[in-house]
């Protein structure tokens, strides 16, 4: 590499790593990302997507330098024919150019319909690839010239890559909300559609597999604008041992599949509640009547009304309803569609 490029590569790389360390999600460093790779190697006009494999979608963030007509381009699926036809789509790939002498005109459409007509000599793609292994999105650089870049210009590019897909990981935050619940033992990381991702630096546990309970429980009550969510869990169905579980919404970010980090924590104090109360509370919280807490959970009225008396006094609460606040407030509950096993064995 030579000596002006070997010395820059330090320089962006530690512009990329406080990038990614100020910014919260990558969107809005899409602009800042593409003026530092022009100190790297002129071009004259670029772009920064990201790639959804789930709905198959590429979501522009940014473009310069590019006409309408191009910019249409690169938000429809012939982009990501384009991209499968050049390995882009491959986690890790080296950066790869497209110019007339490379690029077959049945196998990579856009370039000849769009990318040329628009005046551009030559194209350089990026594949943007986490540490762990994730394609997260590509950049495109074009050129007007059609002089291919040099063996070290790529070599820079390819070792910048992995840098700049950090400031785009929308797991880099949500590692770090995670941290906010120092004593969690187990969590993952639960999408829109019900998939699990592993977080880094905890283990799973069987209460967050894809389609649980407790996940069902999370995806139903942490709606849009609620920040955190907290209950009580059985450690098993119909277990007397209870966990703590924690859901915390991810923030913002441009694809938007990401739902909450939940996280597995040792139980706070419990007052002296016992699991039938906290099944109670979970239906207080709920706004269950007496009369409705008494059918969920197969008692008599009197027996109903004599827990929430007993859960008032533990919670030093004046009303039921002071005392469905504090509980929701502190996660002293059990959710009343979580465990229907552990209430059909109690009311045995």
């Amino acid at each position: 590499m030579p000596a002006h490029r070997e010395s820059l590569a330090p320089e962006l790389a530690l512009e990329l790593s406080d990038l990614a360390a100020t910014v919260r999600h990558g969107a809005g460093s899409a602009p800042a990302v593409l003026e530092l790779l022009h100190r790297a190697g002129s071009f004259d006009a670029g772009f920064v997507s990201l790639f959804d494999p789930q709905d198959r979608r590429q979501l522009l963030l940014h473009s310069h330098g590019h006409s309408a007509r191009v910019q249409q381009f690169l938000a429809s699926p012939m982009l990501i024919d384009d991209f499968e036809q050049l390995s882009l789509l491959r986690a890790h790939q080296r950066p790869v150019q497209v110019n007339e002498t490379i690029a077959a005109r049945e196998s990579v459409r856009g370039w000849w319909e769009y990318m040329r007509p628009a005046g551009f000599g030559r194209s350089v793609g990026l594949a943007l690839t986490t540490a762990d292994g994730r394609h997260l999105g590509n950049i495109g650089l074009q050129s007007a010239t059609e002089q291919p870049p040099d063996d070290a210009y790529i070599e820079l590019l390819h070792r910048l890559t992995r840098l700049i897909a950090r400031v785009f990981d929308p797991l880099r935050t949500v590692s770090a909300i995670s941290q906010l619940v120092t004593d969690a033992y187990a969590g993952m990381i639960l999408t829109r559609s019900g998939e699990v991702i592993p977080l880094s630096g905890l283990p799973d546990d069987l209460l967050l597999a894809a389609g649980s309970p407790v996940l069902s429980t999370v995806a139903a009550r942490l709606h849009d604008g609620l920040q955190m969510l907290t209950f009580l869990c059985p450690t098993s169905p119909g277990a007397p041992t209870l966990t703590r579980v924690t859901a915390l919404a991810c923030p913002p970010h441009p694809l938007g599949r990401l739902r909450s980090v939940v996280l597995l924590s040792p139980p706070p104090p419990r007052h002296g509640l016992t699991i039938r109360e906290l099944q109670v509370l979970g239906l207080l919280v709920d706004g269950y009547s007496n009369n409705a807490i008494a059918a969920a959970l197969n008692l008599a009225a009197r027996t109903a009304v004599a827990h929430i008396e007993h859960i008032m006094i533990k919670m030093v609460a004046s009303s039921r309803t002071v005392a469905a606040v504090r509980a929701l407030r502190q996660g002293l509950y059990i959710p009343a569609d979580l465990d229907p096993a552990g209430r059909q064995a109690a009311a045995r």
